[in-house]
């Protein structure tokens, strides 16, 4: 699926569970953004959008905000930037079983709830979390 075919599946409102978006195009990731938040009721844009910095979370935040439902709404947007689970970079929040238990997590993510990673750069694509992202939704 390329990506003018994603940016009209979101505003069609017809969405996968994952989605990973990475490389050097900053402006084309974050337009993609944009369009995920478009997508949800703007009154209720505060409760159903958590925009996480993927640098600084820990693992325990990242699920409980993946698994919280979504409010007055279809569903919940959760949008992670710069991942370092993602990224060839040296793991600061994260040990390797945190890894292996995020991977595990991946599967069973909410039906209410699309989770969205944007990295700006490359990502390592032997890792399994890639993988299952790209198994379970769509890099």
């Amino acid at each position: 699926m390329n990506y003018k075919d994603i940016i009209r599946n979101v505003k069609e409102k017809n969405f996968e569970k994952m989605y990973l978006f990475y490389g050097r195009e900053y402006y084309l990731i974050e337009n993609a953004i944009k369009a995920f938040k478009d997508s949800l009721n703007e009154g209720m844009l505060d409760f159903n959008l958590d925009i996480i910095d993927g640098k600084e979370i820990v693992l325990n935040q990242l699920i409980s905000s993946i698994e919280t439902l979504p409010f007055m709404d279809e569903r919940k947007i959760v949008i992670v930037k710069d991942f370092e689970l993602l990224t060839k970079s040296k793991k600061k929040n994260f040990s390797d079983k945190d890894e292996k238990t995020f991977a595990s997590h991946l599967e069973n993510i909410p039906d209410t709830t699309i989770l969205v990673f944007a990295v700006y750069g490359e990502i390592d694509k032997r890792k399994s979390i890639v993988s299952k992202i790209s198994k379970n939704g769509i890099a």
